[in-house]
């Protein structure tokens, strides 16, 4: 189930669970979490309209494979309602080469907020 719109200017906060083959949890501490929102899935990540890395903290719920990441309100307030962007989460552990998990991808629809100041 991934998203299908998100408010110009919210923050978005998601949460992730990551387990082995057996469904087991994972450790997954001191690993990243990238959301990335382009307009075209093929725009270099240099070109992103929204791009956020988490390093995962070595904590309780990262031990159990929980892992959250943020978006900010700063990185939402700049896109355009009424637009469709392409977005994915991924999982990322450090090492050559790292290793690539995609967690969920699709493409997003802006949607435009009744309130427009936000101070």
């Amino acid at each position: 189930m991934g998203l299908k719109s998100i408010f110009r200017g919210d923050t978005k906060k998601y949460q992730f669970t990551v387990t082995d083959i057996n469904n087991n949890p994972v450790d997954i501490s001191d690993n990243y979490l990238y959301f990335t929102m382009k307009i075209n899935e093929d725009d270099a990540d240099v070109d992103a309209v929204v791009a956020i890395k988490t390093v995962l903290p070595n904590d309780a719920e990262t031990l159990v494979g929980i892992g959250r990441i943020e978006v900010p309100s700063t990185d939402t307030d700049p896109l355009s309602p009424g637009e469709v962007y392409f977005y994915d989460f991924q999982y990322v552990v450090p090492g050559v080469p790292p290793y690539v998990q995609t967690l969920q991808a699709g493409k997003v629809k802006v949607l435009q907020d009744a309130t427009l100041a936000n101070t």
